[in-house]
């Protein structure tokens, strides 16, 4: 088994969204049960670091549900989970001995909104919209249940035959180009001719991974004004010459806003976040040395460019 283990890590996190009554957390507890069933299929995310941790400690997959919003250390945290990461401390407070907890866990995330607005979450995720379920199509909990029991063999083997093939591929599969997933996109394609032809996963995962890049964008300020800032020629100048010329082209109730940098500094800080995200939608930014200062050089590219 740790032989094959290997070829499941980094994973994923699955985002699921819809409006309600799009059987969001249904689908969760359906994924959950055939996966690493539990009396507890989904839980509220967790109030601290260690919390986060010790959960995955005790379990393989972690079901997120009704999330309104991820906090930045929330979200690098997932990160860190996603493609493997530790956490340590005391194990008692009478001594020194510490407490390592270290692990790589598959996620999912659910809310009605898409609640992953972080570039670096954003590349490690698979995104999927529910359509909400119809009136006439709706059935009892118990109904429910009770046809999916008489189905899960048919699915869990379905989903073992994938495997099967995927462990005798692998090592024929080529991507095209190297993602951020790499290896989760390589499992993938190696699994995919069980369910669909050839390249389907890929064609539709890099579509996917573009949609998130713009989400991405469209949930930061800054991101949307630079992109409105080069959209007829680039621009050169400092950080604060940047403040200033986004200021000039932005609404002023997004300038006065919480989440609009406070100052030159503040900004370079944020373009170092947004530069990938950016970048996946066609706009580069660089930075070069001017005299004593540093400037920075935004324009557009094309998307073949970009990618």
């Amino acid at each position: 088994m740790a032989a094959i283990s290997r070829f499941f890590s980094p994973y994923p996190v699955l985002v699921l969204s819809g409006e309600q009554g799009s059987a969001k957390s249904t689908a969760v507890r359906i994924l959950r049960s055939l996966t690493d069933p539990s009396h507890i299929p989904t839980r509220v995310f967790p109030a601290t670091d260690a919390d986060l941790f010790l959960v995955a400690h005790h379990n393989h997959l972690l079901a997120f549900d009704n999330l309104s919003s991820l906090s930045n250390v929330a979200s690098d945290l997932l990160c860190q989970l996603a493609t493997g990461g530790g956490f340590g401390t005391r194990q008692l407070y009478s001594n020194q001995e510490e407490f390592l907890l270290h692990a790589s866990r598959p996620i999912v995330l659910n809310g009605i909104e898409n609640v992953v607005v972080r570039s670096d979450l954003a590349d490690r995720a698979v995104y999927l919209t529910l359509k909400p379920v119809a009136e006439e199509d709706r059935r009892l909990e118990s109904e429910l249940w009770a046809c999916f029991e008489k189905q899960r063999p048919r699915i869990l083997g379905a989903l073992l035959d994938a495997m099967v093939v995927g462990l005798s591929r692998l090592q024929e599969v080529r991507l095209s180009h190297k993602l951020r997933m790499a290896d989760f996109a390589q499992w993938a394609a190696a699994c995919e001719t069980v369910f669909w032809p050839e390249g389907t996963f890929l064609s539709v995962y890099s579509e996917n991974r573009q949609e998130a890049m713009e989400d991405v964008i469209d949930s930061d300020l800054v991101a949307n004004s630079i992109r409105l800032l080069v959209n007829s020629q680039p621009w050169e100048g400092t950080a604060s010459d940047l403040l200033l010329a986004l200021e000039q082209i932005t609404e002023e109730r997004v300038v006065k806003s919480k989440r609009w940098p406070m100052n030159a500094q503040v900004l370079s800080r944020s373009l170092k976040r947004i530069s990938s995200p950016l970048r996946r939608v066609g706009v580069e930014i660089s930075f070069r040395r001017l005299g004593p200062s540093r400037c920075i050089c935004i324009h557009q590219v094309s998307l073949g460019d970009a990618r």
